[in-house]
């Protein structure tokens, strides 16, 4: 995070591929672990929260936030026996945009909590997906959704010993236009 006064600007990439060879499988390669997410926030304090003699104030900025989430090749449903034949997803099928507007409170470089009370999320899926049925929030035939709601991420990383950093997030998303889908009966 790159912060210059009462500005702060945060870019982060997170790439993650991960590839299981083990005999159960004929040591086929299997994907365990496949994501793209980057995201980037910018925020702005007022002046006077600088000054501010509340810790809240001081360590909370107005911040506006994109999201970018995927992942880099096919993925299968193991379980089928000829999986290869068809994938379950690929890259950009989905895809999550998320931008979201609200406030972020930094204490300090291990604790972040960002709470926007009005996010969109927009889920792009290639049409193959929805062909038979809803798929990844997208429903049937359609290719894409847009969400309004509210966004909440919790940052928090730590220093466990001078060679292991301990770092966790949690990401919470509240679609508003959510229809109740639970019937009676």
């Amino acid at each position: 995070a790159r912060v210059k006064g009462n500005k702060v600007w945060e870019n982060t990439c997170d790439l993650f591929y991960g590839l299981n060879y083990v005999e159960s499988n004929a040591f086929k390669p299997r994907k365990i672990d496949d994501r793209i997410d980057v995201s980037s926030r910018y925020g702005l304090q007022p002046k006077k929260w600088t000054v501010s003699k509340n810790r809240l104030k001081r360590n909370t900025y107005l911040m506006g936030l994109f999201r970018f989430q995927s992942q880099f090749t096919p993925g299968y449903d193991y379980s089928l026996p000829n999986y290869e034949a068809a994938p379950i997803s690929e890259f950009m099928s989905p895809a999550y945009f998320t931008l979201a507007l609200g406030a972020e409170y930094r204490g300090g470089e291990k604790f972040s909590l960002f709470f926007s009370p009005l996010a969109a999320k927009f889920t792009t899926v290639h049409s193959n997906y929805t062909v038979a049925g809803p798929a990844f929030g997208v429903p049937k035939g359609k290719t894409n959704r847009l969400e309004l709601g509210a966004y909440l991420t919790a940052r928090y990383k730590t220093n466990l010993t001078s060679n292991v950093l301990y770092s966790t997030r949690l990401d919470l998303y509240s679609n508003y236009l959510a229809k109740n889908t639970v019937e009676n009966g």
